[in-house]
């Protein structure tokens, strides 16, 4: 990851195909605070894939082209090699400009000659109907010709999200109502009525790419062994410096290669599949329909809403794995999402990052005893993973991270297993032990059809 300036950054992105990568690129003066831009950062995308990313220093109001391209061949030149390779193409003297190879998701489609299957996309909201029009405009430009939007309203009592559909007016988007809280019970909800063969789930804080569901989807379509597929979550904004800080140590990026993961592997370390951020995040990701029904769909007590905070995407995602069915990781399915704005928001995301991670291994390990016998077995790795320096997990934190939210996050660990106990004993209380709420309302746009 390019290393970011200690001010704001602009974020942009340039296609090395048709894109004018011979000129300047023009950066706002200042930010919404009147912070002046130091930088700016640019997703490189080659045939629309994304190869990597690339920090170039601002000087009046502008990236110096002869900057950008110089950043570009120093990062990421080894990169753009493999891809050109990867697409049958020579590195030297190619031209970009040419028909678009394999790369592409309409060229992978046509290779498999499946059609275009019908896909649901899940949004579940809890009252934020400004940013959840935002969102619903990015989902309504996607490219895959075959879609359906289902909204679930996570607070009905609220207004909001109606007027936000109808802003956007688009007959694809429906919207459900989910009275009872957690964000595992709102999916849920629009998994059991979704239409699609397969379901993506976002969240209303992202900005989908256009060809999001198509890259997601067409990975499920190559391989009927592949159950579920995550993507890559870019920040929206780099503006304060508690997003540049969650940026520099760790963001939601899992890097610029595809990844195939399977309960098999024998290489991706001591802790595997506990260590289950490596896969992706539930704001990014598509499963087969059937295939999460039969798993049960998210579990109730884990998740946003719920004591466990967290840990509800990341359970499932173990579920398809021990379930004998693959993941996998395509960053070319790329959406935006909004990180935390300042210093209190920061600090209970990443206690709630332990925590629900934690939560989710306590679930799992007290649901099974071949997961009980294996979590014990982790427990030192996964201690010496957590606290020490020279971690995979802890690497780039030697420097300049925040004693205080290593602190946070460490005591969000230690609490999990309390916090998942809670949860779990306030399902049972409400007489939950499903996957959601049997009686989620649907409510139409004027002019949705069945």
């Amino acid at each position: 990851m390019p290393e970011l300036p200690d001010g704001p950054v602009w974020l942009a992105t340039v296609d090395l195909v048709g894109d004018a990568v011979h000129d300047d690129v023009v950066v706002p003066a200042a930010n919404a605070s009147g912070e002046p831009y130091e930088a700016v950062r640019l997703l490189v995308r080659v045939h629309g894939h994304p190869v990597g990313e690339v920090v170039v220093p601002c000087r009046d109001g502008r990236a110096a082209a002869d900057d950008v391209q110089r950043e570009v061949r120093r990062r990421l030149g080894a990169a753009l090699d493999a891809h050109l390779e990867a697409d049958g193409l020579a590195a030297a003297d190619v031209d970009l400009r040419a028909d678009p190879p394999d790369c592409t998701w309409s060229a992978r489609l046509d290779a498999l000659g499946t059609g275009t299957p019908l896909v649901s996309v899940v949004l579940a909201t809890f009252r934020r109907p400004e940013r959840l029009a935002r969102t619903l405009r990015t989902l309504t430009a996607q490219t895959w010709p075959q879609l359906e939007i289902v909204v679930v309203d996570n607070s009905p009592s609220t207004p909001g999200a109606r007027e936000a559909i109808d802003s956007v007016g688009d007959p694809r988007v429906r919207l459900l109502e989910e009275p009872e809280r957690g964000a595992s019970r709102a999916r849920n909800t629009g998994l059991r009525a979704a239409r699609g063969e397969y379901v993506a789930f976002t969240d209303d804080d992202v900005d989908a790419d256009p060809d999001w569901v198509a890259n997601l989807v067409v990975e499920l379509l190559a391989d009927d062994g592949t159950a579920c597929v995550t993507g890559l979550i870019l920040p929206a904004s780099l503006d304060t410096e508690e997003q540049r800080t969650f940026e520099k140590f760790g963001g939601f990026s899992k890097g610029f290669a595809p990844r195939v993961f399977a309960l098999t592997d024998t290489d991706h370390g001591p802790l595997f599949p506990y260590t289950a951020g490596m896969f992706g995040s539930g704001a990014c990701s598509a499963f087969r329909r059937d295939v999460l029904l039969e798993l049960g769909g998210f579990p109730v007590d884990l998740g946003p809403a719920t004591a466990a905070r967290g840990g509800e995407d990341l359970s499932a995602y173990l579920s398809v794995l021990f379930a004998g069915y693959r993941l996998r990781y395509q960053p070319a399915a790329l959406v935006r999402h909004e990180y935390a704005p300042d210093s209190a928001a920061l600090a209970r995301q990443v206690f709630g990052y332990g925590l629900g991670i934690s939560a989710m291994i306590t679930r799992r390990a007290l649901a099974s005893r071949s997961e009980l016998r294996a979590v014990l077995r982790a427990v030192p790795t996964g201690m010496s993973y957590v606290l020490s320096g020279d971690s995979p997990k802890n690497a780039g934190k030697r420097t300049g991270y925040p004693r205080g939210l290593m602190v946070r996050e460490v005591a969000g660990i230690v609490c999990g297993p309390a916090a998942y106990l809670v949860s779990r004993r306030r399902v049972r209380a409400l007489g939950a032990a499903r996957t959601g709420s049997a009686d989620g309302r649907e409510q139409r746009t004027p002019a949705a059809t069945s």
